[in-house]
């Protein structure tokens, strides 16, 4: 398939997990790809894999993300989509023991990141009449106890700023969507807890992670970074040419709702 044909990509966090499989997802689709991650040895790899170019960038400096989507320009000469995947949790546990520098930090990263990118990067949408621009978001926005506190409501606010975006940049040709993965096989929670590159714990914690999850989840498993790359790709495509300002939920059904315990009999 060549959905993405020529098209230019950039994918924050597209050094492993879900990124990764965006950026492959996206190759196979025919785009030209910039790849941006903290993770510079990472992120060299993967560009290097689908002939795309790599760019370290911090979305939590402005200057970082501006200065990644002017190399976008400076290489293909153009910016067809933007995917603003790159996050993590750094506020954990119980509300009564939140800390203000890890609220920053979240703050920074999952809702600034994203706000500033919107601006540099539909900037440049503006000037070529149209682009896609989609957010990475999560189930945890939409219910109670998928995820910390902080990151929860920080991904709330990013499917707001889809929707507000959305609303304004349509008569520039400009469509804003959200992908909310549920349950998804990535090292993301071995990175939360510190123990990524520990294959054993990492398995451990992997089959952990999926025997809590997997019963609650309707098509009984839990999600790939290929399942949200698909996603993102059809969002990214003309086939969504009529869609905008959407959250699409990418979760097996996890949350439609849970089965409540038998009733014994008395």
């Amino acid at each position: 398939m060549s959905h993405l044909q020529e098209r230019v990509a950039l994918i924050t966090g597209g050094a492993s997990g879900i990124g990764k499989g965006i950026v492959e997802r996206f190759a196979r689709e025919g785009a030209r790809i910039v790849v941006t991650d903290v993770d510079v040895a990472r992120g060299v790899d993967v560009a290097s894999s689908v002939d795309g170019i790599f760019v370290r960038c911090d979305v939590t400096v402005e200057s970082d993300i501006s200065a990644s989507v002017a190399a976008a320009l400076d290489h293909f000469g153009r910016l067809d989509c933007y995917v603003a995947n790159a996050g993590f949790a750094f506020a954990e546990g119980p509300i009564t023991d939140l800390e203000n520098e890890l609220f920053e930090k979240d703050l920074s990263l999952l809702v600034r990141g994203v706000a500033f990118a919107m601006k540099h990067a539909i900037g440049v949408m503006r000037d070529q009449g149209g682009g896609s621009f989609i957010t990475t978001s999560s189930v945890s926005a939409l219910s109670a106890g998928m995820g910390p506190h902080i990151y929860s409501a920080c991904k709330a606010a990013v499917n707001s700023l889809t929707r507000t975006v959305a609303y304004e940049e349509g008569v520039h040709g400009i469509r804003v969507n959200c992908v909310c993965p549920g349950s998804i096989a990535t090292a993301f929670p071995a990175k939360r807890v510190g123990i990524d590159g520990d294959e054993e714990r990492m398995r451990r914690l992997d089959d952990a992670i999926a025997a809590a999850w997997t019963p609650v989840i309707p098509l009984g498993r839990r999600g790939t970074s290929a399942d949200i790359a698909n996603a993102v790709a059809w969002l990214a495509s003309d086939d969504a040419g009529y869609v905008t300002g959407q959250e699409i939920v990418v979760d097996g059904g996890m949350i439609l709702g849970r089965t409540l315990p038998d009733v014994p009999d008395v």
